[in-house]
């Protein structure tokens, strides 16, 4: 059966009010027929919707709810997907009416029996997606510390080998450049006593990065 005689024949339905007739329409609970016709219904095949009015258009969509309903729902696969936005719905009536009669666009709804219920849903999802960006931050922020705090637990022992190279890989880990050697010495000052030039210039450099003196 051509999609478009099929889709009168949900208008049709729909118009009277009498949805669970959809169920006896051709291809009604055949897995296979009713994935065809909701397949028909995507890119330039919505295109045969566009001569309904509203009303019809609303018609239809209970209509079709019931229809992919005779297979259980099919998933992804639901044309509600992409038929729903072509219907003018501020007050979410027809979203409700199919979520509370049907099955229909359960995958797209996660099961709420409502708009209301889905739109709960995505805030308790975007709630838990924050508070876990928040501890994945909070760890990398540890982590960092933990990581700067070690390298300044190495920097004294560098600047007295005099190893420039070691130095500035712990200055890149975050290294503090104005901690004191074990005598409380500046640990600039402790590098120019020994005469370590290149050193005191990669300290001197650091802190001026940190904004320290």
């Amino acid at each position: 059966m051509p999609p478009v005689t099929l889709v009168e024949q949900l208008v049709a339905v729909g118009r009277t009010g009498d949805f669970r007739a959809a169920e006896g329409l051709p291809g009604a609970g055949s897995h296979a027929q009713v994935v065809r016709f909701s397949s028909s219904l995507r890119g330039d095949g919505l295109k045969v919707l566009d001569a309904l009015t509203s009303e019809d258009l609303r018609a239809f969509v209970k209509a079709l709810a019931v229809y992919e309903g005779t297979v259980n729902g099919l998933g992804s696969v639901t044309a509600l997907h992409h038929v729903l936005p072509l219907v003018k719905d501020e007050d979410h009536s027809l979203v409700d009416w199919v979520l509370a009669n049907t099955t229909s666009y359960w995958y797209y709804s996660h099961g709420a029996r409502s708009f209301a219920e889905i739109e709960a849903l995505k805030a308790a999802r975007a709630a838990r997606r924050a508070q876990s960006e928040q501890l994945e931050h909070e760890r990398e922020h540890l982590a960092k510390v933990r990581r700067a705090e070690r390298a300044t637990g190495r920097l004294f022992n560098a600047v007295r080998r005099g190893d420039v190279k070691a130095v500035q890989a712990l200055l890149l880990q975050g290294a503090a450049p104005n901690t004191e050697s074990p005598e409380g010495v500046p640990i600039v000052q402790y590098a120019e006593s020994l005469g370590h030039a290149a050193i005191v210039e990669a300290l001197i450099r650091a802190q001026r990065g940190a904004g320290t003196d």
